[in-house]
């Protein structure tokens, strides 16, 4: 099964172009966690940790969830003073 990326529901407010850098950056890590087996301790850890990446001038917050391989960003936020 591959990962799938839930941004928040105030996500639309970033550019399209923007958008998608984030969206296809997410999503390859969301389908790379598909490697992880349902047992491994990974996902014990992932349930209790918050994550964090910028991307193209946003900084983002996010949680992995194991089932079903979901990446839900929790805080999207552009980056004061970075051009995006």
């Amino acid at each position: 099964m591959a990962g799938r990326v839930q941004l928040p529901e105030d996500g639309h407010v970033i550019d399209e172009g923007s958008r998608r850098q984030i969206l296809a950056i997410l999503e390859q890590i969301a389908d790379s966690l598909t490697a992880v087996p349902p047992a491994s301790a990974f996902w014990d850890s992932m349930r209790s940790s918050l994550l964090q990446i910028d991307i193209g001038g946003f900084h983002i917050l996010y949680r992995i969830e194991p089932d079903p391989r979901l990446i839900r960003v929790i805080e999207l936020q552009q980056i004061p003073g970075h051009p995006h």
